[in-house]
C-alpha cells in the first residue's frame, strides 16, 4: 500500500484543493554532505585553492573560526598556525579586501 500525503492548496477564487503526494514521489532527505557540497559550490569559482577557499570562509566571518578550520580538517591550533604563516596572511588580506571592496557574486 503506498502511502498518501494530502494537503489543501489554496485557489484563487478562495477555495482550496486537495492535492495529494505519494510518498515514492517526495524528494529525499537532505544529508548534512549534501548542504555542505552547496555551501562550498557556492564560493565564487575564482576562489578554488583550499587556502583561498577557507580565507573566504573566514573574511566572511559568517561562522566561528573554530567551525570552519574543523571543516577543514584543522584544530583551532592548526589553524592559528596557518594564520601566523606570511604567505597565508596575503592571501586572507587579499580576499578581505577583495570581499569589502567588490561583495561576492555568486
Amino acid at each position: 500500500m503506498t502511502e498518501v500525503l494530502t494537503e489543501l492548496e489554496s485557489q484563487p477564487h478562495g477555495g482550496a484543493l486537495k492535492r495529494s503526494t505519494a510518498i515514492e514521489d517526495l524528494p529525499a532527505p537532505r544529508t548534512a554532505q549534501d548542504y555542505e557540497d552547496e555551501r562550498q559550490a557556492r564560493v565564487p569559482s575564482l576562489y578554488k585553492t583550499t587556502h583561498e577557499r577557507l580565507a573566504v570562509e573566514l573574511a566572511m566571518k559568517m561562522d566561528e573560526p573554530e567551525d570552519i578550520f574543523l571543516r577543514y580538517g584543522m584544530t583551532m591550533d592548526e589553524g592559528l598556525a596557518l594564520l601566523s604563516q606570511p604567505s597565508f596572511a596575503l592571501i586572507l588580506s587579499r580576499i578581505g579586501k577583495e570581499i569589502s571592496e567588490n561583495g561576492l557574486s555568486f
